[in-house]
């Protein structure tokens, strides 16, 4: 599965929870670099950050909400699914 792919895949199981609960939120953009995939959304005036991958930036972490992708994608094809990412 591309990178591309993944992060299609994982925009459309994050909105499907927003939704699910209820959330009201906006899509702001998507990053896909070496590092991984992040997905960033604007939920009640805060920048909400999901990925695959950490942050070490003190300003993006006091700026930013950090969740994890409902996705884990494995070397070997495999993938893992956290169904309460919210």
């Amino acid at each position: 599965m591309t990178q591309n792919q993944q992060f299609e895949e994982n925009k459309l199981e994050i909105e499907k929870q927003l939704t699910a609960k209820n959330i009201q939120f906006i899509f702001s953009s998507f990053s896909l670099t070496s590092f991984g995939i992040s997905i960033y959304y604007k939920i009640n005036d805060k920048k909400v950050r999901f990925s695959d991958h950490s942050v070490s930036n003190i300003n993006r972490l006091m700026d930013e909400v950090h969740l994890s992708l409902p996705y884990k994608y494995f070397v070997n094809g495999t993938k893992s699914f956290n169904s309460n990412i919210i």
